[in-house]
């Protein structure tokens, strides 16, 4: 069988556990579903972007500090049906962030027009849904191409295969994907924008680097988060000029200088271009481009910190951060079997060991190695930028879905990590990738039928 054809199986599994999930929870019941679907709302009757309000109350939706980009391609795309009125649901009373208070999982009471067949704003909920799910595809796709860019050998390598299978059969991101949610999008834009710097690198070419600049002035139009992107995309450049150039200061020397601005000048110039009027507005608006203090105000007391986090609070970041970027649903609060974290923290540790053998490999080539170092960076700057964002937020922040800006090079960093560690199994090592694969699949099946549809019963009466 064909890489093609197992990375189109790959696929086809996704979508059908994807959609699935997409049916199975209610309306609502992913983190900040309903003021997304909100923000889109009111794009469409309005025709103009929502205005921040530093009271909660007085916000049309409190995703209104937003990028539009995400917001906007729904609206275009539901158009009529979302020309009626609507409003938030009514919460539940009952509702609990506890995992381990089984049946208060639903956040909102929900009203038996959502049962299907689907009509009027519910039908445009989860077409919009659906819509994400597909965005999901390039993730998962730009994941596969990061991998075998890396790669020297690609034809003969899994690791392509396994950085899909990571992503695809990761049951957070299907949930996420299966969601009203900016960070799918996110997701999307940030592999292909990894993925065209990588490009940049290898054949750098002034037309690479504006197509470089307008997927990163799409993804800054998208989420805050992928300006963390940007210095790496003009590093590319830097390095693609610097050649066979092995200590620092040469890549600072004229020559090289000038070569670099010749062929990477798009990717300074071109987001500018795409997105400066955003942040033009935002300035003239709030007197802030990333609309960061009034977002506060609004948020409140209840997400914001009252101290500097401590030790205590970065050991509960990882854990949170770590259980809620495989499997930590709804809220929070659907939680699965604390076992089946061992699952995926023996595929990460295999996989972190993998990637480290690889770098320190002494027949690695070393252009190779360095576009590694560039995929490992690229994760790095988005965990620095979710640290920063934690100095600010509480627990909320440490959701594992705020790191999906990233997780197309993760993933790849997971296969190519994997299709290492599998080496150590000899003549084994295709069986042991296709078990990995097989277990991710199943633990991606199990969950969404033993762990996330009990935990919204239908009908749900409270």
């Amino acid at each position: 069988m064909t890489h093609r054809r197992i990375l189109a199986g790959i696929i086809l599994v996704y979508l059908l556990l994807a959609a699935g999930m997409s049916v199975i929870v209610p309306l609502g019941e992913s983190p900040d579903e309903v003021d997304h679907f909100a923000y889109i709302h009111f794009l469409a009757r309005e025709r103009r972007l929502p205005v921040m309000q530093p009271a909660a109350a007085e916000n049309e939706t409190m995703e209104a500090n937003q990028p539009p980009l995400f917001y906007a391609l729904n609206a275009v795309l539901l158009g009529s049906l979302l020309q009626v009125d609507w409003s938030e649901p009514a919460r539940n009373g009952c509702f609990s962030f506890d995992p381990a208070d089984p049946g208060r999982q639903t956040f909102y009471r929900h009203a038996p027009e959502e049962a299907f067949p689907y009509r009027g704003l519910v039908l445009a909920f989860h077409l919009s849904r659906l819509l994400s799910v597909l965005l999901g595809v390039l993730t998962i796709a730009s994941a596969y191409a990061i991998s075998r860019e890396i790669d020297s050998l690609p034809l003969r390598s899994e690791a392509g295969l396994m950085a899909a299978a990571a992503i695809a059969l990761n049951p957070q991101f299907l949930f996420i994907s299966a969601s009203v949610n900016n960070d799918v999008l996110t997701a999307a834009l940030g592999g292909l924008i990894v993925l065209w710097t990588l490009k940049c690198w290898r054949r750098p070419a002034a037309g690479r680097f504006a197509g470089l600049g307008l997927l990163l002035g799409l993804g800054f139009l998208t989420k805050f988060a992928l300006f963390a992107f940007w210095p790496l995309a003009l590093a590319a450049a830097l390095l693609a000029a610097g050649g066979r150039a092995r200590r620092p200061v040469e890549f600072l020397a004229p020559k090289t200088l000038w070569a670099a601005l010749k062929t990477g000048w798009p990717a300074a110039v071109v987001p500018v271009l795409t997105a400066g009027w955003l942040y033009l507005r935002n300035w003239q608006l709030y007197g802030d481009p990333l609309v960061w203090a009034v977002h506060l105000q609004a948020k409140g007391e209840q997400v914001l910190r009252s101290v500097p986090p401590g030790a205590a609070d970065y050991l509960e970041f990882v854990s949170v951060h770590f259980r809620s970027f495989w499997a930590l649903f709804g809220w929070l609060n659907v939680a699965p079997p604390f076992w089946i974290y061992g699952f995926y923290a023996v595929l990460t540790l295999a996989a972190a060991a993998g990637v480290a053998h690889r770098l320190g490999s002494s027949g690695r080539d070393r252009v190779e190695r360095a576009r590694l170092l560039l995929l490992l960076g690229a994760v790095g700057v988005i965990y620095l930028s979710l640290l920063r964002y934690i100095q600010t937020i509480n627990w909320s922040g440490y959701q594992g879905r705020l790191a999906f800006a990233a997780v197309a090079p993760i993933g790849a960093l997971l296969g190519i990590g994997l299709e290492r560690a599998a080496v150590w199994f000899g003549r084994r090592r295709r069986a042991v990738l296709a078990a990995a694969g097989l277990a991710l699949a199943w633990s991606a099946g199990v969950l969404l039928f033993a762990v996330i549809a009990p935990a919204y019963p239908r009908p749900g009466i409270y």
